[in-house]
């Protein structure tokens, strides 16, 4: 029988909540009730009017840099509320639920922290966690991508984090530039979004009323990207303009 980490009767225990609340009222809203329990503070800039109408009602690509899970939590829950929301996530948190894998779609990036792993966790939740060969990671990640494009082709919106794990060199994974050649929709958006907030504080972020005490968590959004104003052929190329448009954005910070 296939094990996961949520399996882990602890993991159980903290989520079980949640999915009851997502089958109730949905992924993002309930985003934004963890966040209101949590009385966390979020502050938003340039999310304009034509950025709200944007994430509302076209097919958009989110792009955001990943601090930690809390903070991506955040990030959900300042979008506009639509049914179609679908998020690129660590594969270790989808097939643990039918009511939860409605909105993730898996990223399998395990091999990437080979030689990073801790000996303690390993022991207590190693057998929780389905390892695959990097290459087999490899073909399950094209196929997530695919998904990914069929969703915005049908006009969704897709979130990723393409900086994350961080990688020698600093550059993205191109898995967002395949997404959006793959979809062929020149009218997609791109909306890059910065979140900057307080590491070693985050994880006790969602404890309710905690945020009485906590500094805010801000994100910021950068300008629009129309995928008709991009002129690029490849995704390698439209992964490193969109990069680049996100640096530009965190520079100015």
């Amino acid at each position: 029988m296939k094990r996961h980490i949520l399996n882990h009767p602890l993991f159980k225990w903290m989520l079980g909540p949640v999915e009851t609340q997502v089958k109730i009222i949905g992924f993002q809203q309930t985003a934004q009730a963890i966040m209101k329990r949590s009385s966390a503070k979020i502050y938003t800039l340039n999310k304009t009017s034509e950025l709200q109408q944007i994430l509302r009602d076209k097919p958009v690509v989110v792009v955001a840099n990943h601090p930690t899970s809390p903070a991506v939590l955040a990030l959900i829950a300042t979008l506009q509320d639509r049914p179609d929301f679908r998020l690129i996530i660590s594969s270790k948190f989808v097939g643990n639920s039918p009511v939860l894998d409605l909105y993730l779609l898996p990223a399998y990036i395990q091999h990437h922290f080979t030689s990073k792993r801790n000996p303690l966790l390993d022991a207590i939740f190693g057998k929780y966690i389905h390892g695959l060969t990097p290459e087999q990671e490899h073909v399950k990640n094209r196929e997530t991508i695919s998904n990914a494009a069929k969703h915005l082709a049908d006009g969704g919106i897709v979130v990723l984090f393409p900086g994350y794990p961080e990688r020698d060199g600093g550059n993205w994974y191109r898995g967002v530039g395949h997404l959006l050649t793959e979809s062929k929709r020149n009218d997609a958006v791109i909306v890059a979004a910065h979140i900057q907030e307080h590491a070693w504080i985050e994880y006790v972020r969602l404890f309710p009323g905690i945020g009485h005490i906590l500094p805010p968590i801000s994100i910021t959004f950068a300008t629009p990207l129309y995928m008709r104003d991009v002129i690029v052929l490849d995704p390698k190329t439209l992964t490193k303009r969109i990069e680049t448009h996100y640096q530009t954005l965190i520079a100015t910070k």
